[in-house]
């Protein structure tokens, strides 16, 4: 790929983010505007959950059968866009309603996203960093810019900003080029042979549980964000300055993995998470929470970029793409069904912050796990 195809898909990956913001970031404040509880947003976002995990499976499914991306992520983001869409045109309680539309669109937010790090990988794997940095931008622009339209005129107007950025995206695809995806022959073949190396799960329940405990910053601090005084405005500068804080480790990813290896990445990410949910559960004001909000620059990129690595190092070379498209599946799936079930019910019974106090804690678990990884398969080291 060339330079200026590089820097039109930066930016195509940027406008494409600032649009999932506009839904991610808001999920949560709308159901708390609309008046649904702890327990009701955990069984709408458990949808979304399922949502993801049948959406990554069947549309990782449909790209491998046809061998290409572009078409597919087209149709995914319309299906968002009508979602989202159904989500904001409705602010009073419909419990059903908002089960069906949110839930969607929270899954398809995930399915877009992995389907655009699968695009970008295949694309221009050798700078796959700068790509996915695009989209980083576009998450730390477009999460306090909703949080400002919302606190400063409505959802509504959030819908109709929403529409025009999205007619911009679907014409900006069309002249994105298409990959070659290489199939990889039998979707069934392949599950079986992964299903049977022990190196790959451990690394899939490593992931799960990382992405368990990290998926409550969404979730349980957005909640507690909200509960001591904070609004929608707040949450997305929450959002903007945990994407802006990525950007730097996604721009040296590369160096970082030469200089680091993979396993150690894990590593410090998972420590930094426990420290990250330590912080969340000691501060007491919107303010410090958001600021705490940095600690994504040493967590989800290093936990991401490592996962890319040893997934690929682990699997065979025949299975790579489903093994991708597996584990995603499982680990970004299943935490956002169990995380806010859990939390829900956790926060319900002892609080916020004791309930971040024990996921802090739980980081534990796949720190310790990470010792029955061997290194001669992962990382080299």
């Amino acid at each position: 790929m060339d330079t200026r195809t590089r820097m039109f898909y930066i930016v195509v990956n940027f406008l494409i983010f600032v649009s999932l913001a506009a839904v991610n970031t808001q999920m949560i404040p709308f159901m708390t505007t609309v008046g649904y509880t702890l327990m009701q947003q955990g069984i709408i976002l458990a949808g979304g959950a399922v949502c993801a995990i049948v959406g990554q499976f069947l549309f990782g499914y449909l790209c491998d059968r046809f061998h290409r991306i572009r078409r597919f992520f087209l149709i995914g983001y319309v299906i968002f866009l009508a979602a989202a869409v159904a989500m904001l045109l409705h602010e009073e309680t419909l419990f059903t309603y908002h089960l069906f539309a949110i839930a969607l669109s929270a899954g398809m937010v995930k399915v877009l996203m992995g389907l655009n790090e699968t695009w970008m990988v295949e694309a221009d794997g050798e700078h796959y960093g700068m790509l996915r940095a695009g989209g980083a931008l576009g998450l730390c622009v477009g999460s306090p810019l909703t949080g400002f339209i919302v606190t400063q005129a409505s959802y509504q107007v959030l819908l109709y900003a929403l529409l025009g950025l999205a007619l911009l995206v679907c014409i900006l695809l069309f002249f994105c080029k298409d990959v070659q995806k290489q199939g990889n022959g039998s979707l069934k073949r392949d599950l079986g042979q992964l299903l049977s190396d022990r190196q790959y799960l451990l690394l899939v329940l490593i992931l799960l549980l990382i992405y368990i405990a990290g998926t409550a910053d969404q979730y349980t601090v957005v909640d507690k964000l909200l509960a001591i005084g904070g609004n929608a405005q707040d949450v997305g500068w929450k959002w903007g300055i945990q994407s802006f804080a990525e950007v730097p480790i996604f721009f040296i990813g590369n160096l970082l993995l030469k200089k680091l290896q993979a396993r150690r990445l894990l590593l410090i990410g998972i420590c930094m998470y426990a420290v990250k949910f330590f912080l969340y559960a000691l501060f007491q004001t919107p303010l410090l929470l958001i600021v705490c909000a940095l600690l994504q620059l040493v967590t989800l990129p290093l936990v991401l970029l490592a996962s890319k690595e040893l997934i690929r190092s682990i699997s065979e070379a025949s299975t790579a793409s489903s093994a991708q498209m597996f584990a995603m599946a499982v680990f970004i799936g299943g935490s956002a069904l169990i995380t806010p079930l859990l939390t829900s019910v956790m926060v319900g019974w002892i609080g916020y912050d004791p309930t971040l106090y024990a996921i802090s804690a739980f980081c534990l678990l796949p720190l310790i796990l990470t010792r029955w990884l061997h290194p001669d398969r992962s990382d080299g080291s």
